[in-house]
């Protein structure tokens, strides 16, 4: 059999009437029935369907499986019972490797599961050669009493035409066609919506609306998005649920201080430190998890006759991660934050009296965004020009806070600017965000390896001397990212400039 082309029917009358009809004009011979299991895994934010992918369990095997063509890519043999779940848990395989820039630190969830009673029948020509293959399937998800039953036409290479023939005969039939596969049509059954999460701003604003409406929408956008990963993170699922939630619970909190004069001063401000209070709660499992995230990069930086010193560091941040796990999950779990949430909710979807109201309230939101991106953009511009080699830490850490808030601005506004503007812009920040990002890790990684070696008492000598090569390292890496800093700022500006055309 060569390439197989999939046609799939949904029942809408009796199977034994479809046959007979098709029995008409081509002739028919059965084969045997089978039953086939499925498993389907996918990342809680649809990386892999979003890359073009399912994966599949079946049986013993795991494969990667092209949606287009609904080919495995690379398969390996999974005996396991457990579900598979992040991709360095994997064998050294073609699969591994496909799947570990796509998944990077998520974990796989179990979507479904699938079970398929077929019938085959061959579809032969006057030669009683077969020339196509049609099947009788039933789809059964998750155990359930949710099933479909569909019809496949499968071509058999070299016989193109007589393929086509077939489907004209069943399209006379005035079935249901879907050019859905078995995927899309459990998923169907079971009312998921593929990549009905995102963590990334998608929010349609239209330039007239009232920059107080335009907040309500970002502000509700991203509450969501806190919402949806908390039982990630209470689970322990991985460790992107507590990133996307914070990441969340920072652009909230820009848009509040960065959206300016939407509301009055008064009734912001309480949400202000609430907020900020709950992101403090998060900071140091956050860093821990960082640490740990990076610990194989760590030890690859090391001689090897070093590397033994970092097992007593990390043995010590797995436990001290386990501590602050336990208490920011009780702080999700408590009616402290529950009260926050519902309250912001009812405070963002309220009716605002004349004195709540700040002087833009009623302002046109892409005036609005317009005033506010650029006022923030010559900011970090008129730092970014003064940055060198000698410039003090702190410096660098305030200036990397102006690009993240000029960043947010900007992704919260992004519908009201043309794409091939915008695009380069947020390429280009992001790219100066990254490189201030690894400064102020290696600057604040520094300070922690240090204080962790003063803090203990009975720390080994030889992680103390690890922690001091990794020091020397991460002083090294900083150095050159500070002597080369102002060529990413000159970049920064230049690529800025078509986008600086939109803002006047």
């Amino acid at each position: 059999m060569g390439k197989q082309s999939l046609y799939i029917i949904e029942r809408q009358e009796s199977e034994e009437k479809i046959f007979e009809k098709l029995s008409q004009t081509l002739l028919i011979r059965n084969e045997s029935g089978t039953q086939r299991q499925g498993k389907y895994y996918d990342t809680f934010d649809w990386r892999l369907y979003q890359a073009g992918f399912y994966l599949q369990k079946e049986e013993k095997t795991l494969s990667l499986i092209n949606r287009q063509t609904n080919k495995p890519l690379a398969s390996i043999e999974w005996r396991s019972n457990r579900d598979p779940r992040f991709s360095d848990d994997l064998p050294a395989s073609l699969l591994k490797k496909q799947l570990l820039p796509i998944m990077d630190v998520r974990a796989l969830l179990p979507l479904f599961k699938c079970h398929i009673n077929t019938q085959r029948k061959s579809i032969l020509n006057i030669d009683e050669k077969i020339v196509c293959r049609i099947s009788e399937n039933t789809l059964t998800v998750n155990k359930s009493k949710k099933q479909i039953t569909y019809f496949a036409l499968e071509a058999i290479r070299g016989y193109r035409q007589n393929f086509i023939e077939a489907q004209k005969i069943l399209d006379s039939l005035n079935l249901a066609k879907t050019s859905g596969d078995v995927p899309t049509l459990a998923m169907t059954l079971l009312d998921i919506t593929p990549e009905d999460y995102s963590s990334k701003l998608h929010i349609a604003l239209s330039p007239q609306l009232s920059s107080h409406e335009a907040f309500r929408k970002i502000a509700l956008f991203l509450i969501n998005v806190m919402r949806c990963n908390e039982q990630g993170i209470i689970k322990d699922i991985d460790t992107e649920f507590l990133h996307d939630f914070r990441v969340a619970l920072r652009r909230t909190r820009s848009a509040m201080t960065q959206i300016k004069n939407v509301f009055s001063a008064s009734i912001i401000d309480k949400y202000k430190k609430e907020f900020s209070l709950l992101a403090k709660k998060s900071n140091h499992l956050r860093d821990l998890d960082v640490y740990l995230l990076n610990k194989d990069e760590f030890f690859q930086r090391l001689p090897k006759t070093l590397r033994p010193g970092l097992d007593y560091f990390y043995n010590t941040l797995e436990i001290e991660r386990k501590k602050e796990f336990e208490k920011f999950v009780l702080e999700l779990k408590s009616a402290s934050y529950h009260t926050l949430v519902k309250q912001w909710i009812s405070f963002l979807n309220q009716s605002f009296a004349e004195n709540e109201r700040g002087k833009h309230y009623n302002l046109p939101v892409q005036e609005l965004a317009k005033r506010r991106i650029l006022k923030n953009y010559r900011k970090v511009v008129k730092q970014g020009i003064k940055m060198n080699s000698t410039t003090p830490d702190e410096n660098y850490h305030a200036f990397r806070i102006s690009c993240k808030k000029l960043r947010y601005l900007v992704e919260f506004f992004s519908s009201l600017f043309p794409p091939e503007a915008l695009s380069p812009f947020l390429k280009s920040i992001k790219n100066l965000q990254t490189i201030l990002g690894n400064y102020n890790d290696y600057s604040v990684e520094q300070e922690h390896l240090i204080d962790f070696v003063n803090s203990k008492q009975n720390c080994p000598n030889i992680t103390a001397a690890a922690i001091g090569a990794l020091v020397q390292d991460l002083h090294q890496r900083q150095q050159q990212i500070g002597e080369n800093f102002s060529t990413a700022v000159d970049q920064f500006i230049k690529t800025s400039k078509a986008f600086e055309y939109y803002l006047i």
